[in-house]
């Protein structure tokens, strides 16, 4: 439909769960940091527990990406005897192919860690929770390496730094947005205390992301520049995302960081319709690059970019209020 293959679906699905998990473990890496750092014993405390909270992302979006690595695995059948091997664009079948096959020990290796970690959270938390560091930085490089190494050929550098800047940018993109949205939704009230320099944190990390995602471009723009309307909303997404990501960096970054009292409806809506624009505009920007025969017009992908983001907002508004609910019910 519109041009997109399943095989495509399952790729931005894969790229956005190792995007989540990766950014999940990088800034737990930085919590850690900074609890460390801390000179008060109760800041220090708030950034750890900050860190422990990540798992509540880091293992369901660790399992997210295993599903659909294992399920793209199986639909190209890439360990059949026959499979093919050889073709030196990872865009293809033959190269997606491949580059399930030489990522496989390294896939096991971040699932192995993943499992042993689920399995010290049930039975041993105390021993997780000291070497908490230790968990998120491994998880970080191997992330890092699955998403950056190309796993298959290109025809120059060039080309290989610019597929795994393009693809490693996710940690800080669409990662961290959805992060800081989790985060947002679920430990506002845990985390209010330091909710302000949480958020200035991750949007500067996003900004250095936006520009990593410049740099991939320019590396292959000779090869890759065609005018085409898919192009044109991708420059329009980018423009949108800079422009919302100014606003949020402003006068609602200023608003968390000044917070003391419990945010209020309009602030929380605001803040919901705001999370709701960079999610969708950055998991769209994956989706433009990864879906290579899109058949729709300008306006139509500007139509479902709306749609989609009316949809994100509704979601957020929906978990907004279940969350309410449940912590009004523990207070009770």
């Amino acid at each position: 439909m519109f041009g997109i293959e399943l095989t495509e679906i399952f790729i931005l699905l894969r790229l956005v769960g190792i995007g989540v998990a990766g950014a999940a473990a990088f800034w737990g890496c930085v919590f850690i940091f900074l609890s460390r750092k801390a000179k008060k014993k109760q800041e220090a405390m708030l950034w750890s527990d900050a860190a422990q909270r990540l798992l509540w992302i880091f293992f369901p979006s660790l399992l997210f990406y295993s599903f659909m690595w294992i399920i793209l695995a199986i639909k190209q059948c890439a360990f059949c005897v026959q499979a093919h091997e050889g073709i030196s664009l990872v865009q293809t079948t033959g190269a997606l192919t491949l580059s399930i096959q030489n990522q496989y020990p390294v896939f096991l290796l971040l699932v192995a860690l993943g499992v042993l970690s689920f399995l010290a959270l049930i039975f041993v938390r105390t021993f997780l929770f000291t070497h908490l560091l230790w968990l998120y930085v491994f998880s970080f490089l191997i992330s890092s390496l699955l998403l950056f190494h190309s796993w298959g050929s290109f025809e120059s550098a060039r080309q290989s730094i610019s597929f795994g800047l393009h693809n490693w940018h996710a940690i800080l993109t669409i990662g961290s947005v959805i992060v800081i949205d989790s985060l947002y939704l679920m430990f506002r009230t845990h985390l209010q205390p330091l909710l302000g320099r949480i958020f200035l944190m991750f949007t500067v990390g996003i900004w250095i992301g936006l520009g990593l995602d410049f740099i991939s471009s320019g590396l292959v723009f000779q090869e890759e520049f065609v005018l085409t309307d898919k192009f044109l909303f991708a420059q329009t997404l980018i423009g949108i995302l800079i422009i919302n990501g100014v606003f949020l960096a402003g006068p609602l970054a200023r608003v968390l960081v000044a917070a003391k009292t419990r945010f209020s409806w309009r602030f929380n809506m605001i803040m919901g319709i705001s999370g709701s624009i960079s999610i969708v505009g950055w998991v769209g920007n994956g989706a433009l690059d990864i879906f290579q025969s899109l058949t729709l017009s300008y306006w139509e992908l500007f139509g479902f970019y709306i749609a989609f983001v009316f949809i994100a907002f509704l979601i957020h508004d929906m978990l907004e209020r279940i969350l309410q609910i449940q912590h009004i019910k523990v207070q009770d």
